[in-house]
């Protein structure tokens, strides 16, 4: 069947110029875009474009596919605003958050359950690329996840809908009893074992491939925060966010320097505007609860 995300998906590549400019502007892999297109020309029988390595070119089927595609595009956003007419009661906020970030905002859900009038939510979890396909698609209120970096993806969201709340760095940390320099090299690394995050061993393992090492992982789980109850009174190592590890564990730990290692990131909040969050009153609480979250955790 005919789904929105195909016409949404087809108007992008034609606005936009190519799949790659499609993908980048949808936050989401140019392989997606172009399965999506796949399956739509398989739907209407008709190819919808012609394509080659400098562009993208509409066939003329394409041509016409597109005057109607537009006109879905208006009926449908027509009828989403019809029907999500805004309740006098508070909704729920839809939160998704980025499950490496998941523990990272758990001080900002504390605040939402204190407030006063207390804000119900529900809190799902992705992938940092399905947490902002699923906000554009307008699942979610409100999507945290790590700021990528890139002006281009930044600029997918407007500036006054988008909030850097929490600046954090990934920290080398193994117990306290360890024997370790404070500086330490990647290669000694390699001989030492680990209990990481599975993003977290992406990430090593890439590192470790790239100088010809290995890389000893004893245990892989979900959460960072359990991480460093589990090493401290181990000789394992692990590479967590800081903003996760508890401050009373702090003394059975020693965070070591590798300058390899060494990152910093910055965490977002970005809106979906329409529908606004719950009601105009929901909205505005959550986002005061969001500043005093981002006084107290962000500094620029």
């Amino acid at each position: 069947m005919l789904n929105p995300n195909q016409v949404r998906y087809f108007l992008m590549v034609v606005e936009s110029g190519s799949f790659r400019q499609a993908a980048r502007q949808l936050s989401i892999t140019q392989s997606a875009i172009s399965a999506s297109i796949k399956a739509l020309e398989d739907y209407l029988g008709q190819e919808l474009f012609v394509r080659d390595k400098n562009r993208t070119i509409l066939t003329e089927s394409g041509k016409r596919f597109q005057n109607w595609a537009e006109k879905f595009r208006t009926d449908f956003q027509a009828m989403k605003r019809e029907f999500r007419v805004q309740s006098s009661q508070v909704k729920p906020i839809r939160i998704g958050v980025a499950r490496q970030q998941l523990d990272s905002i758990v001080p900002l859900l504390e605040k939402l359950l204190q407030s006063d009038p207390q804000i119900p939510f529900v809190l799902q979890s992705f992938s940092g690329q399905k947490i902002r396909e699923e906000l554009k698609l307008g699942n979610l209120d409100v999507a945290i996840t790590i700021n990528v970096g890139s002006d281009e993806e930044i600029a997918d969201y407007p500036e006054e809908n988008t909030h850097f709340i929490l600046k954090d760095e990934l920290a080398l940390i193994c117990s306290s009893s360890i024997v370790l320099d404070q500086t330490i090299q990647l290669q000694k690394l390699s001989a030492m074992p680990w209990v990481l995050t599975s993003s977290a061993r992406c990430y090593l393992e890439e590192m470790f491939d790239e100088h010809n090492l290995s890389l000893n992982v004893l245990a892989e789980v979900d959460s960072a925060r359990i991480i460093p109850r589990l090493i401290r009174n181990t000789e394992a190592l692990s590479l967590v966010p800081k903003q996760s590890i508890p401050p009373s564990l702090f003394p059975a730990l020693q965070f070591l320097n590798c300058k390899e290692l060494q990152y910093q990131f910055r965490i977002q909040a970005a809106f979906q505007t329409n529908p606004l969050l719950g009601n105009p009153e929901a909205r505005n609480r959550f986002l005061q609860i969001l500043t005093e979250f981002k006084k107290s955790h962000f500094s620029a």
